[in-house]
């Protein structure tokens, strides 16, 4: 008679076993079709891709690596469609905003690197634009320093990274070189 009782409350078991097994399964198949959906959302979208502007005799290299808290901007920047060239990096800058929230533990700082010879007035709005924008990623208790690079004679230059530095509240370290 136990033998019996047991055996029932064995096969009892199994059911509930593959039953509890099923409902498993159906909420992976779930969560497996929901990470599919993100991950293809996540490729679509700039997130995460690092975004690189050849630079020309008037235009500056442009390099950002948001999962390396690297941005760079590097060169002459003289051209006329100042607002269009900068434009992708404003955005990228807008789509990586909340990366830099979830990395806080991860990276310790954002490194910004401007290294220009010569500017126009009109990058000189789009630069304060760019600043702005970093200055609200700032203000969120996210690292981030600004590498003002300039010639050592040119006081012209060393003058403008003071005035940005002045505007924005995020630390500038000025670097003269030859």
């Amino acid at each position: 008679m136990k033998k019996i009782m047991y055996k029932e409350k064995i096969t009892a078991l199994v059911k509930i076993d593959s039953s509890i097994l099923k409902k498993v399964n159906n909420q992976l198949e779930i969560t497996n079709r929901l990470v599919a959906q993100s991950a293809e959302r996540i490729e679509k979208s700039n997130f995460l891709k690092p975004l690189i502007i050849e630079g020309t005799d008037t235009s500056p290299r442009i390099t950002c690596y948001a999962t390396q808290g690297i941005i760079e901007i590097k060169g002459r920047s003289t051209m006329n469609n100042c607002n269009e060239f900068y434009q992708p990096l404003i955005n990228w800058l807008d789509e990586n905003r909340w990366l830099n929230q979830s990395r806080r533990k991860l990276l310790k700082q954002t490194v910004v690197t401007v290294q220009l010879e010569y500017f126009n007035t009109i990058t000189s709005l789009n630069l304060l634009n760019i600043f702005k924008k970093l200055e609200a990623t700032f203000k969120q208790n996210i690292q981030i320093v600004i590498y003002w690079y300039y010639k050592e004679e040119d006081n012209d230059m060393l003058e403008a990274g003071n005035d940005y530095a002045s505007i924005v509240k995020m630390p500038f370290k000025f670097i003269s070189y030859k």
